[in-house]
Protein backbone atom coordinates (compact mmCIF):
# COMPACT_ATOMS: atom_id res chain seq x y z
CA UNK A 1 0.00 0.00 0.00
CA UNK A 2 2.83 2.16 0.48
CA UNK A 3 4.16 1.70 -2.61
CA UNK A 4 0.45 2.21 -4.33
CA UNK A 5 0.25 5.58 -2.32
CA UNK A 6 3.91 6.83 -3.70
CA UNK A 7 2.52 5.50 -7.27
CA UNK A 8 -0.10 7.61 -7.08
CA UNK A 9 1.29 10.37 -5.69
CA UNK A 10 4.39 10.63 -8.49
CA UNK A 11 1.14 10.01 -11.20
CA UNK A 12 -0.31 12.73 -10.01
CA UNK A 13 2.73 15.22 -9.58
CA UNK A 14 4.29 14.17 -13.20
CA UNK A 15 2.85 15.82 -16.56
CA UNK A 16 -0.10 13.97 -18.36
CA UNK A 17 -3.86 13.14 -17.45
CA UNK A 18 -4.18 11.22 -15.04
CA UNK A 19 -6.24 8.21 -14.60
CA UNK A 20 -7.83 6.05 -12.01
CA UNK A 21 -9.90 2.96 -12.52
CA UNK A 22 -12.55 1.43 -10.77
CA UNK A 23 -11.53 -0.15 -7.31
CA UNK A 24 -8.24 1.53 -7.81
CA UNK A 25 -9.10 4.35 -5.31
CA UNK A 26 -9.52 1.71 -2.49
CA UNK A 27 -6.52 -0.80 -3.96
CA UNK A 28 -9.38 -3.87 -4.76
CA UNK A 29 -7.56 -6.61 -4.65
CA UNK A 30 -9.08 -8.51 -7.62
CA UNK A 31 -8.93 -6.81 -11.48
CA UNK A 32 -12.22 -5.17 -12.42
CA UNK A 33 -14.51 -7.39 -14.19
CA UNK A 34 -17.80 -6.19 -16.06
CA UNK A 35 -19.86 -9.07 -14.71
CA UNK A 36 -19.19 -8.39 -10.77
CA UNK A 37 -19.50 -5.27 -8.07
CA UNK A 38 -16.62 -4.02 -6.87
CA UNK A 39 -15.40 -5.51 -3.72
CA UNK A 40 -16.67 -1.98 -1.30
CA UNK A 41 -16.63 -4.27 1.56
CA UNK A 42 -12.76 -4.39 1.17
CA UNK A 43 -13.05 -0.45 2.32
CA UNK A 44 -13.84 -1.57 6.09
CA UNK A 45 -9.65 -3.00 6.09
CA UNK A 46 -7.70 -0.09 7.56
CA UNK A 47 -5.33 -0.69 4.83
CA UNK A 48 -7.83 -0.22 1.95
CA UNK A 49 -9.72 2.67 3.89
CA UNK A 50 -6.26 4.69 4.35
CA UNK A 51 -5.88 4.68 0.62
CA UNK A 52 -9.20 5.78 -0.16
CA UNK A 53 -8.48 8.47 2.16
CA UNK A 54 -4.96 9.41 1.04
CA UNK A 55 -6.90 9.46 -2.56
CA UNK A 56 -9.11 11.71 -1.73
CA UNK A 57 -6.71 14.16 0.10
CA UNK A 58 -4.43 13.64 -2.87
CA UNK A 59 -7.39 14.99 -5.61
CA UNK A 60 -8.01 17.64 -3.14
CA UNK A 61 -4.54 18.73 -3.50
CA UNK A 62 -5.15 18.42 -7.19
CA UNK A 63 -7.44 20.76 -7.39
CA UNK A 64 -6.13 22.87 -5.06
CA UNK A 65 -2.35 23.79 -6.43
CA UNK A 66 -2.49 24.85 -10.33
CA UNK A 67 0.57 24.06 -10.61
CA UNK A 68 0.08 20.12 -10.89
CA UNK A 69 -2.64 20.73 -13.78
CA UNK A 70 -2.77 24.39 -15.07
CA UNK A 71 0.69 24.11 -17.66
CA UNK A 72 0.45 20.39 -18.25
CA UNK A 73 0.86 20.33 -21.64
CA UNK A 74 3.52 22.92 -21.73
CA UNK A 75 7.24 23.23 -21.07
CA UNK A 76 7.36 25.70 -18.62
CA UNK A 77 4.95 23.82 -16.42
CA UNK A 78 7.54 21.05 -15.66
CA UNK A 79 11.33 20.65 -15.02
CA UNK A 80 13.22 17.97 -13.60
CA UNK A 81 15.65 18.96 -11.12
CA UNK A 82 17.18 15.33 -10.69
CA UNK A 83 15.93 12.16 -12.63
CA UNK A 84 19.04 10.24 -12.81
CA UNK A 85 19.79 9.38 -9.33
CA UNK A 86 18.65 5.35 -10.16
CA UNK A 87 21.41 3.93 -7.36
CA UNK A 88 18.73 5.36 -4.65
CA UNK A 89 15.85 5.56 -6.44
CA UNK A 90 14.85 8.60 -5.79
CA UNK A 91 13.10 11.38 -8.40
CA UNK A 92 13.05 15.36 -7.69
CA UNK A 93 11.36 17.43 -10.30
CA UNK A 94 9.43 21.11 -10.25
CA UNK A 95 5.65 21.77 -11.47
CA UNK A 96 4.97 25.15 -12.25
CA UNK A 97 1.91 27.08 -13.11
CA UNK A 98 1.59 29.45 -15.23
CA UNK A 99 1.65 32.47 -12.64
CA UNK A 100 4.95 31.16 -11.67
CA UNK A 101 3.88 29.48 -8.18
CA UNK A 102 5.12 25.73 -7.99
CA UNK A 103 5.66 22.56 -6.39
CA UNK A 104 8.54 20.40 -5.59
CA UNK A 105 8.18 16.63 -5.85
CA UNK A 106 10.34 13.94 -3.98
CA UNK A 107 10.21 10.43 -4.71
CA UNK A 108 11.65 7.75 -2.41
CA UNK A 109 11.15 4.73 -4.54
CA UNK A 110 13.23 2.72 -1.98
CA UNK A 111 12.84 1.18 1.14
CA UNK A 112 14.75 2.37 2.63
CA UNK A 113 15.46 5.97 4.95
CA UNK A 114 17.50 8.80 2.96
CA UNK A 115 18.60 11.33 5.82
CA UNK A 116 19.95 14.16 4.64
CA UNK A 117 19.62 13.89 0.75
CA UNK A 118 20.18 17.26 -0.85
CA UNK A 119 17.81 18.91 -3.46
CA UNK A 120 18.60 21.33 -5.49
CA UNK A 121 16.43 24.39 -5.56
CA UNK A 122 15.30 27.36 -7.75
CA UNK A 123 14.74 30.75 -5.09
CA UNK A 124 15.94 31.62 -1.68
CA UNK A 125 13.50 30.88 0.68
CA UNK A 126 11.11 28.33 2.69
CA UNK A 127 9.79 24.69 0.95
CA UNK A 128 6.99 23.88 3.45
CA UNK A 129 5.46 20.63 3.19
CA UNK A 130 1.97 20.23 1.47
CA UNK A 131 1.55 16.31 1.19
CA UNK A 132 3.65 13.26 2.46
CA UNK A 133 2.70 9.86 2.03
CA UNK A 134 3.94 8.72 5.22
CA UNK A 135 1.88 10.81 7.88
CA UNK A 136 0.15 8.03 9.93
CA UNK A 137 -3.11 9.30 9.10
CA UNK A 138 -2.73 7.73 5.50
CA UNK A 139 -1.28 4.69 7.18
CA UNK A 140 2.53 5.37 6.97
CA UNK A 141 4.97 5.37 9.73
CA UNK A 142 4.51 8.59 10.80
CA UNK A 143 6.81 10.90 9.56
CA UNK A 144 5.96 14.84 9.58
CA UNK A 145 7.92 16.49 6.97
CA UNK A 146 9.05 19.77 7.84
CA UNK A 147 9.75 23.22 6.47
CA UNK A 148 13.26 23.54 5.05
CA UNK A 149 15.37 26.52 4.37
CA UNK A 150 17.37 27.23 1.08
CA UNK A 151 20.59 27.48 1.53
CA UNK A 152 22.53 29.35 -0.78
CA UNK A 153 24.29 26.38 -1.98
CA UNK A 154 23.96 25.69 -6.02
CA UNK A 155 23.20 22.01 -6.34
CA UNK A 156 21.94 20.05 -9.47
CA UNK A 157 22.14 22.95 -12.00
CA UNK A 158 20.01 25.57 -9.38
CA UNK A 159 21.05 28.15 -7.48
CA UNK A 160 19.95 27.13 -3.90
CA UNK A 161 19.91 23.99 -2.23
CA UNK A 162 18.17 22.02 1.24
CA UNK A 163 18.97 18.76 3.19
CA UNK A 164 15.18 16.70 3.38
CA UNK A 165 14.49 13.59 5.30
CA UNK A 166 13.15 10.82 3.00
CA UNK A 167 10.95 8.34 4.52
CA UNK A 168 11.13 5.16 2.66
CA UNK A 169 8.89 4.75 -0.10
CA UNK A 170 7.39 8.21 0.12
CA UNK A 171 6.21 11.17 -1.90
CA UNK A 172 6.23 14.59 -0.56
CA UNK A 173 5.60 17.89 -2.17
CA UNK A 174 6.78 21.50 -1.16
CA UNK A 175 5.29 24.63 -1.72
CA UNK A 176 7.91 27.54 -1.74
CA UNK A 177 7.21 30.24 0.80
CA UNK A 178 9.61 33.10 0.69
CA UNK A 179 8.77 33.94 4.64
CA UNK A 180 9.46 32.25 7.76
CA UNK A 181 6.57 30.05 8.19
CA UNK A 182 5.56 30.15 11.63
CA UNK A 183 6.30 26.56 12.53
CA UNK A 184 9.75 26.28 11.43
CA UNK A 185 12.12 25.96 13.31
Amino acid sequence: FKNLKAGYTFMIGHPGKKLLFMGQDFGQLHEWDEKVSLNWEETEDPLHKDLQNYVKDLLHIYQKYPSLSEADDDWDGFQWIDCDDRDRSIVTFRRISRSGKELVVICNFCPVVRERYRVGLPKAGWYVPVLNTDEARFGGYGFMARPQKAEKEPYQKLPYSAEFYLPPMSVTYYRFQRAKPEAAE
